[in-house]
C-alpha cells in the first residue's frame, strides 16, 4: 500500500483507536512473521465495559476496513487471565502473547500478581486496567480505589514496579508514543516483560482524529544480538581451562530455538549440562528417586554408600537389602508385561498417547494378566484395566512442588472433597499386599525426606550421543522427499484428555504448524503458509508450515495437538529421522 493510503485523519475513540492499532501489530524472527497480539482476555465492568469493551464487541461485529480481527475470550478471573497470556508467550517462545483489560479497582488489582510473574519470567504480556475519571469530575465512584491524599494516585500505580513499562493515558494524543513504547518493550528480548497501561474510563471513550499513519501494519524485528568476539573469546577461554565444565540452560534457550546447538556445545566440549526445564514438579519427581537409576534424594542405585543411607532411613534388614542394578524404565516394564515376565501393572495419571511408543503400551495392557488403574477421568487405559480406582485431581488434595533452584513450593487442598489422593490409595494397596508405604501422614513423609537429604557423593556422568536415526518402528518413508530431523514437545495446551469438554480453554490453543528449517524450506520451495507434509512408514501428518524457528535440518511438529499425534501417527519421537515434503508435490 502506498504512503498517500495513510495521509489524513480518522475520528476513533481512544479505545477504538487501540484495537485497531494493535490488531495491525506484528513481530518477526528470522524471516517469520506473526500477529504479536493475537487476541484479548477482558473481564468488564464500569471503568471499560463502555470503551474498550465497546471497541472489541465493535470488532467482532462491524469491523472497519483496515483493522483486522482481535479474537476475544472471556475469562473467568483477572489474575488467571493474566497468567494465561503469559502461559500463550511461553508457549510461543514469546513472539506472541494476549492483551487483558479489567474493570476498575479491585478488578484490575487482581492482575497485579499475574504481572509481577509475567516480568520476572521475561514473558511479555500487555495490560489495560481501568482507571479513575482523568477529570475527576464524577469522582469519587464506587470501587475505584483511588488515593484521597494524592489524587494523582489510584491503585493502578501498584503494577509500577511489577512492569517493564508502565503509562497511564489522562489525554487521547499521549496514546501514539505510549503504544509504540509499549510493543518496543513487548518485543525486547532483554527487556520484556509486563506491559501496563492505565486507561482511564472516561478517556477511554474521547474521540479525536488519529493519523491514518498510526494503523499501518508493523513489524517489530524481534532481534537477534551477535556477542562482543572479545567476550565470546573468554568464555571459550573458560570452557576450555575448566576441568568440570558445566552449562546451565534454561527457557532462554528455547525462546531462541537453539537447543540443539546446545546439545552440540555440550557434545563438543564434553561439558555437563544443567538443564532447567520449564514444567513444574520435573526436579521433586528426581529427587524423590522416580528415575530406573536413582533412589531418594538423586542418589545412585549403583553407589553401595547411597544404597546404605536408603536402607537405614528405610530400616531395611539383611533379608530385604535393595538391589544394586538399576530398575525397569517405562519402555522396559511394558516389554516385561507383554512377553509375561510381569503379571500385572498399575497405571496411574498416564495416557497411552504419552508413551514413547503408543503401540506397545496398547500391546502390554492387553496382556497384562492383572491391571489396576488411577486416574481422574476415563481414558483408554480404562479399557484395559480389571479395576479403575477414582483418584482425587489436583484441586482436591495438598501437595508440593519442587522448583529447579530446590525450593520447596506447597499448595494446598483448594476444594473440600472425600476424594482419596494419589498417595492414599497406592498406601491401600500396599497395605492389601501386607507393605506399610509410611505415607499416611504428608508432615511425616516430608520429614523423612528432609532427614534423609540429597546425595552428596559422585555423580555418574552423562555422555551425549547423536540423537538416533530413527524411532523404533518407524523407518523412514521410501517416498521421496527430504530427510529431516524431528523435533517436538507438547504445546501448553494441545489435545491432552484434561481438556475435554472446555471449548474456551481450547481456543486459546496455538494452532498446529510444523515448522521448517530455513534450508529444507528452500530445497522444497516452500513459503510459510503452504502446507508440508512430514511422513515415515508408518504414517504422514500434514500441517501449514511456519519457515524458521528451527536448525537446519529439522522440522518441529507439536507432540499431541488436532491434526498432529506424532508417536501414533508417525512412529516417531524427538530425534527421528523423517522425510519432509511438499504438500502440493504429494497431491500431484
Amino acid at each position: 500500500m502506498s504512503n498517500e493510503a495513510y495521509a489524513g485523519t480518522i475520528r476513533l475513540t481512544v479505545a477504538q483507536a487501540t484495537i485497531r492499532f494493535l490488531s495491525n501489530q506484528y513481530s518477526e524472527r528470522d524471516g517469520v512473521e506473526q500477529r504479536l497480539i493475537a487476541g484479548a482476555f477482558g473481564i468488564f465492568g464500569h471503568g471499560n465495559v463502555a470503551g474498550i469493551g465497546q471497541a472489541l464487541l465493535q470488532n467482532e461485529i462491524a469491523r472497519a476496513d483496515g483493522e483486522q480481527e482481535m479474537p476475544y475470550i472471556m475469562p473467568r478471573n483477572e489474575q488467571g487471565q493474566v497468567h494465561a497470556a503469559a502461559a500463550f508467550a511461553k508457549t510461543t517462545n514469546r513472539l506472541q502473547t494476549y492483551m487483558c483489560t479489567a474493570s476498575i479497582g479491585p478488578g484490575s488489582l487482581n492482575m497485579v500478581t499475574g504481572a509481577a510473574l509475567a516480568t520476572t519470567n521475561r514473558l511479555p504480556v500487555l495490560l489495560f486496567p481501568s482507571d479513575q475519571f482523568a477529570t475527576r469530575v464524577p469522582d469519587p465512584v464506587l470501587q475505584q480505589l483511588e488515593d484521597p491524599t494524592s489524587l494523582d494516585v489510584s491503585v493502578n500505580d501498584a503494577f509500577r514496579p511489577v512492569s517493564r513499562f508502565f503509562d497511564r493515558i489522562n489525554r487521547p494524543e499521549q496514546l501514539i508514543p505510549s503504544l509504540l513504547n509499549a510493543m518496543r518493550v513487548l518485543t525486547d528480548p532483554a527487556e520484556t516483560g509486563a506491559v501496563t497501561i492505565a486507561m482511564p474510563q472516561d478517556v477511554q471513550a474521547e474521540v479525536f482524529d488519529w493519523p491514518v499513519e498510526l494503523f499501518r501494519k508493523r513489524v517489530w524485528h524481534v532481534r537477534r544480538p551477535v556477542p562482543e568476539p572479545a567476550a565470546l573469546e573468554r568464555a571459550v577461554a573458560l570452557i576450555k581451562a575448566a576441568k568440570r565444565p558445566l552449562i546451565i540452560a534454561g527457557g532462554g534457550t528455547i525462546y531462541a530455538g537453539a537447543s540443539e546447538e546446545l546439545r552440540a556445545l555440550a557434545t563438543a566440549t564434553g561439558a555437563h549440562l544443567a538443564w532447567v526445564p520449564r514444567r513444574s514438579g520435573e526436579r521433586g519427581g528426581i529427587e524423590a528417586g522416580l528415575l530406573p537409576g536413582l533412589l531418594p534424594g538423586g542418589r545412585p542405585v549403583a553407589d553401595p554408600e547411597a544404597r546404605a543411607q536408603v536402607e537405614q532411613a528405610w530400616n531395611l534388614g539383611p533379608e530385604h537389602l535393595l538391589p544394586a542394578a538399576p530398575g525397569r524404565d517405562a519402555t522396559a516394564i511394558l516389554s516385561a508385561l507383554l512377553e509375561g515376565d510381569l503379571g500385572g501393572a498399575v497405571v496411574g495419571g498416564i495416557d497411552l498417547r504419552d508413551f514413547p511408543d503408543p503401540g506397545l503400551a496398547r500391546a502390554a495392557l492387553a496382556a497384562s494378566g492383572f491391571t489396576v488403574q488411577l486416574e481422574v477421568r476415563r481414558s483408554e487405559v480404562s479399557e484395559h484395566a480389571d479395576v479403575v480406582l477414582p483418584v482425587a485431581p489436583a484441586v482436591e488434595k495438598n501437595g508440593t512442588f519442587v522448583n529447579w533452584e530446590g525450593r520447596v513450593r506447597p499448595f494446598g487442598q483448594a476444594h473440600v472433597s472425600r476424594s482419596r489422593t494419589d498417595r492414599q490409595v497406592l498406601g491401600m494397596l500396599a497395605d492389601e499386599m501386607g507393605v506399610d508405604l509410611q505415607v499416611d501422614d504428608l508432615v511425616v513423609l516430608h520429614e523423612q525426606l528432609a532427614d534423609l537429604g540429597l546425595w552428596r557423593g559422585q555423580r555418574p556422568s552423562v555422555a551425549f550421543g547423536p540423537a538416533p536415526a530413527v524411532c523404533a518402528g518407524a523407518p523412514v518413508a521410501a517416498d521421496d522427499g527430504v530427510e529431516a530431523r524431528l523435533t517436538t514437545h507438547k504445546p501448553m495446551l494441545d489435545a491432552g484428555r484434561l481438556q475435554d469438554g472446555e471449548p474456551f480453554l481450547a481456543a486459546t490453543a496455538l494452532r498446529p504448524v510444523a515448522r521448517v528449517g530455513a534450508d529444507l524450506a528452500q530445497r522444497l520451495s516452500l513459503a510459510a503458509g503452504q502446507e508440508v507434509t512430514v511422513a515415515t512408514a508408518a504414517g504422514s501428518i500434514t500441517l501449514p508450515a511456519v519457515v524458521g524457528g528451527v536448525s537446519d535440518g529439522t522440522v518441529w511438529l507439536p507432540e499431541c495437538s488436532a491434526g498432529s499425534t506424532v508417536h501414533q501417527t508417525l512412529g516417531a519421537g524427538h530425534g527421528s529421522q523423517v522425510t519432509v515434503t511438499h504438500a502440493a508435490e504429494v497431491l500431484r
